[in-house]
Parts: C-alpha cells; sequence; structure tokens
C-alpha cells in the first residue's frame, strides 16, 4: 500500500464494501490523519467487517498540525465488524467522548463498540488522550506482546473496559494518567460487568486520582503471572477523597495468583481539605457492594507506602483471602489500620 493516509482510508473502505479483507502497510511508514470521516469522530472509517491489518512496523497517527481537529483514530462497529491487528502504533488520537465513568464512547486512539472485536497483537497505543486514554472497549479485546503507554484519560488513562470482556497477555501497561478531579484507573478501568485479565504483564508507573493507580476494578478481575509496580493514586486539586490502592482498588471480584504487587504509592495533596490516604498496595472496598473480594493466591504485596495506615493492603466491609501470600515490608504498616481485618496479614 502506498505510504499515504488517503491510500489507507481508500482501503479500510474498500474492505468494509467487500465484507472483509487483509491490508499491508508500507513497512515503517507514518499515516498522519488530519480530518475525521464524515459523520463520524475517527480518523479512519469505521471497521465494519472482518479486516486484518499487517502493520509491518508503520504509525497511523493524528497530525501533530496545529489546525488539526481531535478525533479518535479508529473504531470498531458492532458484530461482524472485528478488526485483527499486528505490528503498528496507534498515536496521537483525541476522543471528544463525555466526562462521564463509561466515558461516553470515547477511547482516543482505539473504540471498540459492542458486539465489536479486536485482536492486537504487537502494538503500541501511545499519546492518546480523551474521557478514555488509549482503549475504550464495550465489546471483545485481546492485546497480546503490546504496549499501551503514556496515555491520558478521566475514566481509565490506558484502557476502559466497560461490560465487555479485555484479555492482556505479555502486555505492558506503563505511564498512563488519569487527568480529573473524579478520575480513576489510571493504567486500567474496569467496570461493573466487565471482565478483565490479566496474564504475563507489567503494569506500572500509571497514575489514577483517587482511587487505583494500576488498576480501578469494579467488575470481575483476573491476574497472574504479573507485576503491579511503581504506580500511584492519589487526590489532586484539594478535592476531600480517601485516596486508595495504589496498585489496585477492587470494588468487584479480583483473583490475583502467583503475582508481585510493589513499589505502589497512595498519597493525598497537602491541603485542609485532603482526607487519607491508605493501602499503596491493594484496597477491597466493600462499603457500597457487599459482595466484594480479592483472593490474592501465591503472591507477594511487598514495599508498597502510603501517607495513612495500613500501606501494604485495606479491606473496607468486603471479603479478603489471602492463599499462601506474603504481605511484608509495606509503610506505615502492612494490614494494620484496615477498618476490617485481613484475615493471616499481621503488622
Amino acid at each position: 500500500m502506498p505510504c499515504r493516509a488517503d491510500a489507507l482510508i481508500e482501503a479500510i473502505t474498500a474492505a468494509n464494501s467487500a465484507g472483509g479483507g487483509t491490508l499491508r502497510l508500507t513497512p515503517g511508514c507514518r499515516y498522519a490523519l488530519t480530518q475525521p470521516r464524515p459523520d463520524t469522530d475517527s480518523g479512519l472509517p469505521p471497521i465494519a467487517a472482518p479486516i486484518t491489518i499487517n502493520g509491518n512496523g508503520a504509525t497511523i497517527t493524528r497530525s501533530t498540525a496545529a489546525t488539526t481537529p481531535d478525533f479518535r483514530i479508529l473504531e470498531i462497529l458492532g458484530a461482524p465488524a472485528k478488526l485483527t491487528i499486528r505490528l503498528t502504533t496507534i498515536s496521537n488520537g483525541i476522543s471528544i467522548g463525555d466526562q462521564v465513568p463509561g466515558g461516553g464512547h470515547s477511547g482516543g486512539g482505539i473504540l471498540v463498540r459492542e458486539g465489536g472485536a479486536l485482536a492486537a497483537a504487537v502494538i503500541t497505543v501511545t499519546g492518546n488522550s480523551g474521557s478514555v486514554g488509549g482503549i475504550h472497549n464495550y465489546g471483545t479485546a485481546q492485546l497480546t506482546d503490546s504496549g499501551v503507554t503514556g496515555n491520558t484519560g478521566a475514566w481509565g488513562g490506558g484502557l476502559n473496559n466497560t461490560g465487555g470482556t479485555l484479555s492482556l497477555v505479555r502486555t505492558l501497561i506503563r505511564d498512563n494518567v488519569t487527568q480529573s478531579d473524579i478520575g480513576m484507573g489510571g493504567g486500567i478501568y474496569n467496570s461493573q460487568g466487565g471482565t478483565t485479565t490479566v496474564t504475563g504483564s507489567v503494569i506500572s508507573r500509571n497514575l489514577g486520582i483517587d482511587n487505583g493507580g494500576g488498576i480501578h476494578n469494579e467488575g470481575n478481575l483476573g491476574v497472574s503471572d504479573s507485576w503491579i509496580t511503581q504506580n500511584r493514586a492519589a487526590s489532586l486539586f484539594g478535592v476531600p477523597v480517601v485516596v486508595q490502592g495504589g496498585g489496585i482498588y477492587n470494588a468487584g471480584t479480583a483473583r490475583i495468583l502467583r503475582s508481585l504487587v510493589s513499589g505502589n504509592h497512595s498519597q493525598r495533596q497537602q491541603s485542609p481539605t485532603a482526607t487519607t490516604a491508605i493501602a499503596g498496595g491493594i484496597s477491597n472496598d466493600g462499603t457500597e457492594n457487599p459482595d466484594v473480594v480479592t483472593t490474592l493466591e501465591r503472591s507477594l504485596v511487598v514495599g508498597n507506602t502510603a501517607v495513612d495506615q495500613p500501606g501494604g493492603i485495606s479491606n473496607a466491609a468486603g471479603a479478603f483471602n489471602l492463599d499462601d501470600s506474603l504481605v511484608v515490608l509495606n509503610t506505615p504498616t502492612n494490614c494494620a489500620g484496615s477498618p476490617d481485618p485481613v484475615p493471616h496479614c499481621s503488622g
């Protein structure tokens, strides 16, 4: 395919009309989009059929010219739409979705609508922004050997899974940020009704406002063989909140298996309106949902910090199960000071 944005647009339009197809991008090409497609908020034509993009190391990006309007990069419609994409970078998209927990069909980089599907391997989603920064999934999305880095959103800096199914395999979620006084889930926001599984992945150096620096979960979450490290939950703008869950905030059902939760931090702004900041590692919060449960199996919670105790794990009105796991060397405490006890955790 020629190294031109108009050629890529024409190829997707033709593949949609043909009921599907395979596109091979020019190796190393930078396809710079300058405007959204008519009647859409996306720079590329919405994916409406099974389409495969072999990127060959190409980048699809929103132009950096000052006159370029805001739009996301690409959108996947409902069934039978499915995008299979490899070896591609998606960057600099700006979503104009509503600033609400679901994000208003947002996703600065990629939006997967209800019934749609994304299968991505060796892709990078970076430098996108909106009410959801990188990827907003309502359907089915799987990322393998990929990176979601440096995105900015209100509800999910990196990814937001709203009632869909999200799978991350050997994927890096790093340096994503929520920038809102009500934003949560710096790396990942998983809503009620959503199912997210994280396998063999790294979630690191993300910032969430209020709750969940690395992951904010209200649905079903499974983490295995992964590292949750150096994430941060913080209050901004003097908002009087309880900041919790630098690594993971759970208000749903979470199972963490053979994983490391380390070096995460929960902090509060030093102002008269600030309240408390707890659980640098994991916060299990059942104050609004009595069925909340976190299960930690063969895992390690170590070296997490918080301004207020506990520093490692906090449990409030929920169930927390420790199975063959260690909670050690957290500051100011491991679990002491938790509103409700964390069984088999001391210090």
